[in-house]
């Protein structure tokens, strides 16, 4: 879903939750005044009492940040779309590929849409453009724990070397055999 709110991005998260219909504002003041414990913000007080759903607060930062907003349990996820992202980056981003827009860019699913860092490493990654929608936090993960991602590199297994140390050869006797391994290969022919 597109955003539909215009400047949307010089207001609180509190008053677009307010705007966009999902709660009152003797609500969100009542969870403002609740916020100011550390360590709690308005948005996690409004979900941890159930005044809103995970997805409404997404519905709202897509709107705060002008991106769209998506709903993973009714968008078409493009399931090849994740192979272009390794698991690791997709997990420490909360951010998974969910299919391309018409021009060609890399829809990702986000749940933390201020992370621009993370959206230009994928990009990066990919080598594709990204277009972020916002999904709930939830919902990311779970798609993230459900998707096939582009196989991780694998280190090559340690190798070890070793040398043989031969006695100097004595006059007279018989150079001492040169295991194969040792032996120095043959000079590249001439071009």
């Amino acid at each position: 879903t597109p955003p539909s709110l215009t400047g949307a991005g010089r207001r609180f998260l509190s008053d677009l939750v307010v705007e966009l219909g999902f709660v009152d504002e003797e609500t969100v003041e009542g969870a403002v005044e609740a916020a100011r414990r550390p360590g709690l913000t308005v948005e996690r007080v409004l979900i941890d009492q159930g005044i809103i759903s995970e997805d409404q607060l997404a519905r709202a930062l897509a709107e705060r940040y002008g991106l769209d907003h998506i709903d993973l349990a009714a968008f078409p996820v493009d399931r090849s779309a994740a192979g272009l992202l390794q698991e690791a980056p997709a997990r420490r981003y909360s951010a998974a590929p969910v299919g391309f827009s018409a021009d060609g860019s890399l829809i990702v699913a986000v749940a933390d849409p201020s992370d621009s860092l993370g959206l230009s490493d994928i990009a990066v990654m990919t080598k594709l453009a990204v277009r972020p929608a916002v999904g709930a936090r939830t919902q990311v993960l779970e798609l993230i724990d459900s998707l096939e991602f582009m196989e991780e590199p694998t280190r090559p297994a340690a190798q070890t070397l070793g040398a043989v140390i031969m006695p100097p050869e004595e006059e007279g006797a018989a150079p001492a055999p040169v295991p194969v391994a040792a032996r120095p290969a043959p000079p590249p022919a001439p071009a």
